[in-house]
């Protein structure tokens, strides 16, 4: 009678016991009472652990998950790390009753005692191995005792602990100088990070994600410090590169019309733009660069932030200060145009948020659109010389003239009037057109009609804020000047140089029967000249100098 008791009670209460802690678990992440205000994913801060976990349809919410109590009392809470990619790069599946993400755990007072831990380093090893990898044993291997080998079981790695899924973490004061406050996680091929005090672990997390960790200072705010660059002439000039219409994916992307094309070789789009780029910046070295729409390639990109890094690497690590003028293809399933903006505003030499000490930029969002203008200063940083507007993709109808309304709003603010000004966007205006003869620098190729929506108002507006070239994307194999007329439907319009960038990404169309290339455009602004001069470098020959033109001498 004993012995069945034993062998029923037992397994008996050990099955109640673990239902009940399931059932327990499960029910604080339906009922989450946590407070709305701090019910938030993860996003800067000091973290102490980190693992993945499961949340479950029926949770209230997945950016918090409750796991108990631990060791102090403390209740145990779980950060999701920001990202609309579950941790194997997909979005949320409808039919799947769980989703996994990956969470931090930021520490609570005297969870670890009065001295407080937090991770200040992360590697990623072999998940199914309790081997530490090279790069632990590296560190390890600073200190007076080492290791006799990567797999000496008897030695103590002090300081690195292992996690699930291969992840070691290695643990110091809360307070120290090495402490991380940030971490992401990207998908795709090529994966870079130019940002200053990030590191891209080696490795893979589940075979899918690269791990990103920062190191560095926050400001008031907790926020990742970033200061907006200041626009200044050199020896009176300041240079501009015009590319456009990228098309970058998360992948290696699909080259597509290639007219030299070397069926044995296998072509990555983004891989080959980016040499061109490269190449091109180092024998240019411009003050400033302007993307004209369609960085992204649209649907297709699974990650917009790996594309968007990778596409922006070349600049960002050669210091050169960029804004980016939205095109229709600026988009992503798994992320809202906010997001998209948001991301690209924090990253070094990003000249689209904020206003420094001598309000450099200024900035307006009108409804949806996010139109910039960008002062430039000579070389003391004294006096304004120029202006270069970046407006947003149009998207009202054609009588709000939100645009138009921007910029009177901006010049009429300026004290001191620019001696020039640039403006930049994706899409063309209907003026692109021409109805009479026209002067041409370059190849107009695509002369259909513009089913587009634009400012209404906004060739008038250029004209009245003496605006000496407009140039645009959207139409990939047009790479032309066209100069519009001075007398447009008898307004009395100023001349205005109406410029097509060329497209510049592999990853987007072209037309093999017209051998076009690949291509970026250069503004060259000289205050001592009074001068506006603009050429192009293509990709077969970029050492070579083609359609160079005066804008305004």
């Amino acid at each position: 009678m004993q012995r069945v008791f034993k062998r029923v009670l037992i397994p008996f209460v050990i099955l109640a016991y673990l239902l009940l802690t399931f059932f327990q678990f499960h029910t604080r992440n339906i009922f989450n009472t946590t407070p709305i205000n701090s019910n938030q994913s993860y996003k800067t801060g000091i973290f102490d652990d980190l693992r993945i976990l499961k949340c479950y349809k029926w949770y209230k919410q997945c950016n918090q998950i409750m796991e108990g109590y631990d060791s102090d009392g403390n209740e145990l809470i779980w950060n999701r790390v920001e990202k609309n990619l579950d941790i194997y790069g997909q979005p949320p599946n409808f039919w799947s009753i769980y989703t996994e993400y990956l969470y931090v755990h930021i520490p609570n007072k005297g969870r670890f005692g009065s001295t407080g831990r937090a991770i200040v380093d992360l590697a990623l090893g072999d998940p199914m191995s309790k081997d530490p990898p090279f790069y632990v044993v590296n560190d390890a291997q600073t200190r007076i005792t080492k290791p006799k080998s990567r797999l000496d079981a008897t030695f103590n790695y002090k300081n690195w602990e292992l996690k699930s899924d291969g992840i070691w973490a290695k643990y110091d004061r809360a307070n120290s100088e090495d402490v991380l406050n940030n971490i992401q996680y990207f998908f795709g091929n090529n994966v870079v990070d130019p940002r200053q005090d990030w590191k891209l672990l080696n490795g893979k997390l589940r075979s899918r994600a690269y791990l990103s960790i920062h190191r560095g200072s926050l400001n008031s705010k907790g926020e990742i410090r970033r200061q907006v660059p200041i626009l200044t002439e050199i020896n009176n000039e300041f240079k501009i590169i015009q590319i456009s219409d990228l098309h970058f994916n998360s992948k290696s992307g699909d080259c597509k019309d290639q007219f030299n094309e070397n069926g044995a070789i296998p072509c990555k789009a983004d891989s080959k733009t980016l040499n061109f780029i490269n190449e091109v910046l180092d024998i240019e070295t411009p003050d400033f660069a302007i993307i004209t729409g369609d960085l992204l390639d649209g649907f297709q990109v699974q990650d917009y932030q790996t594309a968007i890094l990778k596409a922006l690497n070349p600049l960002i690590k050669r210091s050169i200060p960029f804004a980016i003028a939205f095109g229709d293809n600026d988009v992503n399933e798994f992320a809202s145009k906010y997001e998209i903006i948001k991301f690209i505003s924090d990253l070094p030499m990003s000249m689209m948020d904020g206003i420094n000490e001598k309000q450099q930029h200024h900035n307006s969002i009108i409804g949806f659109e996010n139109n910039y203008a960008f002062k430039v200063f000579d070389s003391q940083n004294e006096h304004l010389q120029s202006v270069i507007y970046v407006l947003d993709l149009f998207q009202g109808d054609q009588e709000t003239n939100e645009q138009s309304k921007f910029l009177y709003n901006f010049y009429n603010e300026l004290q001191d009037k620019p001696k020039f000004s640039l403006e930049f966007q994706h899409q063309p205006i209907q003026e692109y057109r021409p109805k009479s003869a026209f002067a041409i620098v370059g190849k107009y190729n695509e002369k259909g009609k513009l089913n587009i929506n634009s400012d209404s108002n906004l060739r008038k507006t250029l004209s009245d804020l003496n605006v000496n070239a407009m140039s645009v994307g959207y139409e990939h194999t047009n790479e032309c000047c066209i100069h519009g007329e001075d007398n447009e439907n008898g307004n009395n319009l100023n001349p205005l140089w109406m410029c097509y960038g060329g497209a510049t990404g592999e990853g987007g169309y072209g037309n093999k029967d017209i051998n076009f290339e690949r291509r970026v455009r250069f503004f060259r602004i000289n205050s001592e000249k009074m001068e506006i001069t603009s050429w192009k470098r293509k990709q077969t020959d970029p050492q070579s100098v083609f359609d160079y033109q005066y804008i305004y001498n």
